[in-house]
């Protein structure tokens, strides 16, 4: 816990970049976003000049500016439903997607059409495994050495 926060040591998939603090609501945020489009995410092809660590086009569902916001519109619609309108806009977006294919369009279309029958179907929501790829644990004297070498900085 530093300045009344409590944070999380983490450092990119691909090793290269330096250990950095995060607080716990930036990775919970994570975890969020995750959950409500990793059902559709999952799915989309590879577009062309993306990076290595996130191949995958981006399709723009309107999460940003804010989650929060965004959620809090939706208050007590169940996660299902969600995903439900996110796949939809991901559907939607895919179709005017630059970069990729139309054959990889269409695969990826109708894995995403599947997903939504299932979600319309069983009124569950469809979470995947969480990646915590680059988090860590470190023990005290590992932070320590860290967080001077950070200089505070996140």
């Amino acid at each position: 816990m530093q300045g009344g926060r409590f944070e999380i040591l983490a450092h990119s998939q691909d090793r290269n970049e330096e250990p950095h603090n995060r607080s716990v609501g930036d990775f919970c945020h994570e975890l969020a976003l995750n959950r409500l489009v990793g059902v559709f995410e999952q799915h989309l092809p590879e577009g062309k000049n993306r990076p290595e660590i996130n191949p995958r086009i981006h399709l723009d569902v309107g999460l940003t500016p804010s989650l929060a916001e965004w959620r809090n519109k939706r208050k007590g619609q169940p996660v299902y439903q969600l995903q439900i309108e996110l796949c939809e806009k991901a559907l939607a977006q895919l179709a005017t997607a630059k970069g990729v294919s139309q054959d990889s369009k269409d695969a990826a279309r109708k894995k995403i059409e599947s997903e939504l029958t299932k979600l319309r179907t069983t009124k569950k929501p469809v979470f995947l495994e969480s990646n915590l790829d680059g988090l860590e644990t470190y023990d005290a004297e590992d932070v320590k050495l860290i967080r001077e070498k950070l200089g505070g900085k996140k």
